[in-house]
């Protein structure tokens, strides 16, 4: 659900309740409100999502397959990295297969298959994936110089939304126990 500016404000859930061993529709819905939806993806498309979208996610064995956007005529063009399987021997290509409306979805760490393994590859997963991403954004042309103090504006705007939506804050301290006397 989206309010006036088109902004997520709430996620509508269906209700299920358990009837013999099986999950099955209530009829109800359940809608909370939120600021922000984070969702963590598993290295492989979980039954819900094979289900839900088929087809969204090429595979290459276990992991997503990894991309690298290629200029096409006609825009943009995905084409899957067949490559060693080793940082510093393989390319980093974050991307998986979606692309949608100029949009795509990158992957770093235990869920790319040159990075998975420690925590060391996969920090170096975000290091060598940066450009990629940089590259993604990179709008060459499209942007007017005249407009730039108008976009410094939206992003200090943007932070000062970030900053009101992620800072945590103390609301209530609600004592469980007696004071402990001396």
């Amino acid at each position: 659900m989206t309010d006036q500016y088109g902004h997520l404000n709430a996620v509508e859930f269906e209700k299920l309740v358990s009837e013999n061993g099986r999950w099955n529709s209530s009829g109800q819905t359940v809608k909370v409100p939120l600021r922000s939806l984070y969702i963590a993806r598993a290295p492989r498309p979980t039954p819900f999502t094979k289900a839900n979208t088929p087809n969204t996610f090429v595979m290459d064995k276990y992991f997503s397959s990894a991309m690298s956007r290629k200029q096409a005529t006609g825009g943009i063009e995905l084409v899957a990295m067949s490559d060693e399987k080793a940082p510093k021997l393989g390319k980093p290509a974050p991307l998986t297969s979606y692309h949608k409306d100029g949009k795509f979805i990158s992957f770093y760490g235990d869920n790319h298959p040159v990075y998975a393994g420690n925590v060391v590859k996969a920090m170096a997963s975000a290091k060598d994936g940066y450009p990629y991403i940089v590259n993604c954004l990179k709008r060459a042309g499209q942007l007017n110089p005249a407009q730039q103090a108008d976009r410094d504006a939206a992003l200090k705007k943007l932070f000062a939304n970030l900053d009101e939506s992620l800072t945590a804050t103390i609301v209530a301290i609600n004592r469980l126990t007696r004071p402990l006397s001396k």
